[in-house]
């Protein structure tokens, strides 16, 4: 189970900026969470660490991680839309997290979680 402290995006506004201009965060992310399947990409643009990403189906099952680099100048944006990180299946949820987190705590792709949402 993921012990990380997340913080839940529901709002269109976080969902654009995620964890953007932020400093390093320990152990904490951020989980988006969408209203239907999805397939965006996310990016790297006016990130200030680097990140790893699970992009989580519906039944919580992480059907990609991905590693996601500290550009060298985060607030180009045409830099930052040259590397994009799409899930290689869709996804209803996407956790980001410190880089590195999952491989450091033993999660990887076809792990289930349990996601505790409330209403």
């Amino acid at each position: 189970m993921l012990a990380a402290s997340t913080f839940r995006s529901l709002v269109l506004a976080a969902i654009v900026v995620g964890l953007m201009a932020l400093p390093a965060r320990g152990r904490a992310g951020m989980l988006f969470v969408y209203t239907a399947e999805s397939r965006e990409s996310y990016w790297m643009y006016n990130t200030l660490i680097p990140l790893s990403i699970a992009f989580i189906d519906r039944d919580g099952t992480i059907v990609d991680i991905e590693d996601m680099a500290r550009l060298d100048d985060p607030s180009n944006e045409s830099q930052a839309a040259r590397f994009v990180y799409p899930s290689v299946a869709p996804y209803w949820y996407a956790l980001e997290v410190n880089s590195g987190w999952f491989l450091d705590h033993g999660v990887g792709v076809g792990q289930q979680i349990a996601l505790c949402l409330g209403s």
